[in-house]
């Protein structure tokens, strides 16, 4: 009584032996002691090992052994004394051959004209299952095997019989040969070379495998057919396959593969099979395997949102041009996940008369500019708002993976007055001592295209004139200057202390004074003319 294992992934079960004794009263086990068994239960410790037990079945125990592992091998022999006039030797089975040549074979010690020899021949099939009787007694000691077709039984499998009913001393078998062509063999070589970028990716980093399948024997493969699995935490199958170049004798190809792993956030294993379901014909399939697990992570951190009117943040309420700019981004950390399509964007804009549209991207005045490079989409919308009145933005938007931009949706009001014109201009702050700024708001759809502040003193003495390469650009809305005055003269002299005058000169291209644009900063005016205080 012997184990016996088709591959190393065979289990003998030898912990639910021990359990037949509850429906049956003995057990694997308690039956090999009845018969001298001593060693048979350390296959609970050791699991499926090879193990043997030889002992007469109405007689005496023999012997018995057991490996310390799968991979170790156990011998065990006994020569049990026989009277018999016939016998037989079964080879083992011979190929997996391309194409059947001959079979030679001898003998000797024919003594008597009862003795008896010839061999018996069997096809055996791919699965090593199927097997016929090619031929019962042949008794030519050269053979032909050329008739046998090797792509349908590419095993065989010879019986040598002897009968000697007269001395009882069978015919010595002195060698059996089969000549055939062999078929190749490839192997995975990953000692040859092997690239496997990381065991651990970002969401929507390629997977990437690089192996080298080397041809070990002396015959050519064909186009080689390599199957890529990889298995999630779910049990979901993402299968691919390529054909390579033949494989010549000998020689070693670099299979490559890439996976997306947008959807395979989690542990992975990916399964990697050389020459699946015998695709062409190979000695063996055992070394065509390789696994590899990985682990992806889950890409959960929120994208940032990020909108502009004119190049400038509003704050709720903000008067803006009737044609702004406006400019929305958005930016994700994972630069494997690209912000490549519209539809992760959804804008909304509601009229002053309250109806609500989307915004459509086949928009003319809507520009999409995808992600690139450190992930970041951009959509330019230039809009053109002729009502006035009370407006409302709303942008929606989320990564690849369908991160929100953050829990609260970008909304924002803003004004638009489309007639021209500009506010009185404030100081601040006022008093200054070291330096003041303007605040200003301005309407329409354009600026001027010439303005200046002019500073007199109370005598009505033009001090100090700040023009607009002074100031910089103006912008549509309230906005303050970046320009600080200093409280200094045309000439660069400090003024004193006390009370200045000041006035703004806004005109159009046609030299066409802009109307005023009233508001609360009036109050401070009189007849145009504000009051600055300086004072150190």
């Amino acid at each position: 009584l012997y184990t016996s294992q088709l591959n190393l992934n065979s289990d003998l079960k030898v912990e639910e032996w021990a359990q037949d004794s509850i429906a049956y009263g003995k057990n694997l086990f308690s039956l090999f002691e009845e018969y001298g068994a001593s060693q048979v239960r350390l296959l609970e410790q050791r699991g499926s090992v090879p193990y043997v037990l030889m002992y007469w079945k109405e007689g005496a125990f023999i012997d018995e052994k057991i490996a310390d592992d799968q991979t170790s091998r156990v011998d065990l022999s006994y020569s049990f004394p026989r009277s018999a006039n016939e016998g037989e030797i079964i080879s083992t089975t011979i190929g997996p051959a391309s194409s059947w040549d001959s079979l030679l074979w001898s003998f000797d010690g024919i003594d008597s004209p009862m003795d008896s020899v010839y061999i018996s021949l069997y096809a055996i099939g791919k699965n090593q299952k199927e097997e016929i009787l090619v031929e019962e007694k042949i008794r030519d000691l050269a053979y032909d095997l050329s008739g046998i077709n090797a792509e349908e039984y590419p095993y065989l499998r010879l019986e040598y019989l002897v009968e000697d009913r007269d001395q009882r001393t069978p015919a010595n078998l002195l060698f059996w040969r089969v000549y055939f062509e062999d078929i190749p063999e490839a192997a995975v070589n990953p000692n040859h070379f092997y690239v496997f970028n990381r065991d651990t990716l970002q969401q929507g980093e390629a997977l990437t495998l690089d192996l080298a399948i080397e041809n070990i024997s002396d015959n050519d493969m064909d186009s080689l057919l390599v199957h890529y699995s990889i298995t999630d935490t779910k049990n979901n199958l993402v299968r691919q396959e390529r054909r390579l170049e033949p494989l010549k004798k000998n020689s070693i190809l670099i299979s490559s593969f890439v996976a997306d792993t947008r959807n395979l956030a989690g542990k992975n294993t990916l399964l990697v099979e050389v020459n699946p379901n015998d695709d062409q014909a190979e000695e063996l399939h055992i070394n065509n395997f390789l696994v590899k697990s990985f682990y992806v992570d889950l890409d959960n951190e929120n994208p940032i949102l990020d909108v502009t009117f004119d190049g400038s943040h509003i704050i709720d309420g903000d008067i803006v041009s009737p044609e702004p700019q406006i400019v929305i981004s958005l930016k994700d950390e994972n630069e494997y996940m690209q912000l490549t399509d519209t539809a992760l964007f959804r804008i909304y804009l509601q009229l002053p008369g309250g109806q609500t549209e989307r915004i459509s991207f086949t928009n003319p005045r809507i520009t999409f500019f995808p992600a690139s490079g450190k992930n970041k989409a951009t959509i330019e919308y230039t809009p053109r708002l002729a009502e006035d009145g009370l407006y409302q933005l709303l942008v929606q938007a989320e990564d690849v993976t369908g991160n929100q931009s953050g829990d609260l949706d970008y909304k924002v009001n803003f004004e638009v007055i489309n007639k021209k014109a500009i506010s009185n201009v404030l100081n601040y702050p006022n008093p200054f001592s070291t330096s003041t700024q303007f605040v200003y708001t301005l309407t329409g759809s354009t600026t001027p295209d010439y303005f200046k502040i002019q500073i007199f003193t109370v005598g009505g003495r033009i001090v100090k004139e700040i023009t607009q390469d002074d100031i910089g650009p103006l912008r549509i809305g309230t906005h303050r200057t970046e320009y600080r005055w200093d409280g200094t003269d045309d000439f660069g002299s400090r003024l004193a202390n006390g009370v200045y005058l000041y006035r703004i000169v806004a005109k159009d291209s046609n030299g066409q004074d802009f109307e005023h644009f009233s508001n609360s900063a009036d109050r401070f005016f009189k007849n145009g003319f504000g009051k600055l205080v300086i004072l150190r």
